[in-house]
């Protein structure tokens, strides 16, 4: 019996053995197509190291593909992240697709960064940046000056060709506000192309340093650190109403807002998120006179232009409120699909389709296609 026993386990090691082997070889195998087809859509910067473990740059650079943290979490990822995080199994939705349904899987794909790939590929300073940027007109058909003289001009860099991409889909844009005129506020008064930044409250660079990115019209966008207070303060069409939610709204304990469950706002382990808030006198009297301290308050004809203070005190903290981890059970869009895959046949992703959404931005990334 004892003999039949270690048979057994010497036989179940075996198979635990083969089955990590293979693993590691098909995922070595899936990482390796991921880096071939990263030459292929930027040529002539890099080639693979035959081990498969760097890229060579055209200088003798040696960057590392891999780093030695397993099992990141997505804001370990987002803060240090590897080149083969930024490529390895991230599945792009190219197309239209039922975003609500994949938006429920919390991906977010393009939103890690490598950022030392970007720096040596676009510049590592805003000046060698500069050195390769040009200047193209933003829809001239459509947008112009009272001399005929397009009304905006967008510098865009020349790596890539990213401007001519971004001309040609400029061109796109023109034609389908002729038959779409309803299109056309979306795409009036862009937002940045190039600005040398770090993402707002975070250490990490904002991809628009490179010049190979367009924010397009931000009143008509929903951006996933701002919806907590647009929801509030400037409901959309497609965004969740307040003032269509039954039960609570806000809820003050001390000089924190809770915002409960049914407001779709909560963490992964369903714990109240909180932002700290501290009110100006004139508003804890008038909380008083509404016999509010600490507990409930509804959303109704009296109190709606309180809790819309609270959430603009709570805006003005300027702190980055929502944690990377939590997780929204609604999507919020109001720009049309068809300007979506205008973007994406040129290779830029938008940032709609990250489920920590920002719908004005796209972003040049061939590599996720």
């Amino acid at each position: 019996m004892i003999i039949v026993l270690f048979i057994i386990n010497r036989i179940e090691a075996k198979l635990l053995l083969l089955s990590l082997l293979l693993f590691c070889i098909v995922a070595h195998a899936g990482l390796s197509k991921d880096l071939a087809h990263l030459q292929q859509v930027y040529p002539g910067f890099f080639e693979l190291a035959p081990n498969g473990e760097f890229l060579i740059w055209n200088d003798g650079t040696q960057m590392p593909v891999q780093d030695t943290k397993t099992h990141k979490s997505l804001q370990e990822k987002l803060e240090n992240p590897s080149l083969a995080d930024q490529i390895s199994k991230v599945h792009y939705p190219v197309g239209e697709i039922d975003l609500a349904a994949y938006f429920l899987k919390n991906e977010d794909p393009g939103r890690i960064r490598y950022e030392p790939f970007a720096l040596k590929m676009y510049g590592a300073t805003e000046e060698a940046v500069r050195l390769y940027m040009a200047t193209i007109p933003w829809m001239p058909g459509t947008f112009k000056n009272a001399d005929g003289s397009a009304r905006y001009s967008l510098p865009v860099t020349t790596i890539n060709r990213v401007n001519e991409k971004l001309e040609h889909i400029s061109v796109e844009l023109d034609q389908l506000v002729l038959t779409h005129p309803e299109y056309k506020n979306y795409l009036d008064n862009p937002g940045d192309t190039f600005q040398w930044r770090t993402i707002a409250n975070t250490n990490r660079i904002s991809f628009h340093s490179f010049g190979m990115t367009i924010d397009i019209n931000a009143d008509y966008s929903n951006y996933w650190q701002w919806d907590i207070y647009s929801l509030y303060l400037k409901p959309t069409e497609n965004a969740i109403k307040p003032e269509n939610i039954e039960g609570k709204a806000v809820v003050l304990v001390g000089n924190r807002a809770y915002f409960v469950e049914d407001h779709k706002l909560v963490t992964k382990d369903n714990a109240l998120f909180t932002i700290p808030i501290s009110l100006a006198e004139e508003k804890q009297n008038k909380l008083l006179q509404l016999g509010i301290t600490d507990g409930e308050i509804k959303r109704n004809n009296t109190t709606n232009g309180l809790m819309n203070s609270i959430m603009e005190q709570a805006l003005a903290n300027g702190n980055r409120p929502l944690p990377e981890d939590i997780s929204f059970a609604y999507y919020p869009n109001q720009i049309p699909w068809p300007i979506i895959l205008i973007f994406e046949k040129y290779g830029f992703i938008w940032g709609g389709k990250w489920h920590h959404y920002d719908t004005m931005h796209f972003e040049y990334r061939p590599e996720l296609f």
